[in-house]
This record gives structure tokens, C-alpha cells and sequence, in this order.
């Protein structure tokens, strides 16, 4: 009799290893079929930088560029009145404000024109 429960218990451990093996193995196929599924890195990278460029070029496109306000010869960006010093870098270009990130243009239009500008510009930054 004592044979018969040493068998049994025997069957009982060797059930549970087989079953912890079977789990393991399911376990490193599903990891090796998750690694295979994986893009290239090179193809990430080039779907993140195209995704970046379209995003950009959107935003470019709702993003009217404020005009530079000049009060005694300083130049400043006109949502966050910070003093904007590189001007020579401005000429027909558009460029970016340090500080608050707004589009920014050095332009040679009334002032009239600068606050018609400017007011449409901060209408779109608010609504």
C-alpha cells in the first residue's frame, strides 16, 4: 500500500511540472512571436519623423505670424512682450519666439496694420 501512495503523490508532482513547463513555453512562444511582430527601427523613426513633419506643417498653416512690436528701437514678440534681440536673423523670414513659441515676422507695414495684425493674431491664440 505504501507503494501506491508514493506513485500517487509521484503523479501529482510530475503533473505540476509538466504544467509549470507548458506555461513557460507558452509564455517564451508568445514573447517570440511579440519580438517578430515588431517594426524595424528604422521604419518607427520614419513614420514618427513623416507624422512630426505633417503635424507641423498643419499647424504652420493655422498659425498666423504675429509682427514684431518696436517701442524705443527694442523689439518685442507680440503675445509674451519679450525682447526679442536676433532681427538681423528676421529679414523675410518667419521665425519662432524663444519664450512663448508664437510665430513671429519682422514686417514693414503701418502700425495700424501691426495692430490690425497683432489683434488677429491674439483672437486666434484665444479662441
Amino acid at each position: 500500500m505504501l507503494s501506491t501512495s508514493v506513485i500517487m503523490k509521484w503523479n501529482i508532482i510530475d503533473s505540476i511540472i509538466f504544467s509549470i513547463e507548458n506555461l513557460i513555453s507558452k509564455i517564451a512562444r508568445e514573447i517570440k512571436d511579440v519580438r517578430e511582430d515588431m517594426p524595424d527601427p528604422e521604419e518607427m523613426i520614419a513614420a514618427a519623423t513623416k507624422e512630426l513633419q505633417d503635424e507641423n506643417e498643419e499647424l504652420k498653416q493655422y498659425r498666423i505670424p504675429g509682427s514684431l512690436i518696436e517701442q524705443d528701437g527694442i523689439y518685442m514678440c507680440p503675445v509674451c512682450r519679450k525682447e526679442i534681440s536676433d532681427i538681423d536673423g528676421l529679414n523675410n523670414k518667419i521665425k519662432y519666439c524663444n519664450n512663448c513659441g508664437k510665430r513671429i515676422i519682422l514686417s514693414k507695414i503701418s502700425p495700424y496694420g501691426i495692430a490690425y495684425v497683432n489683434n488677429l493674431v491674439e483672437a486666434n491664440n484665444n479662441g
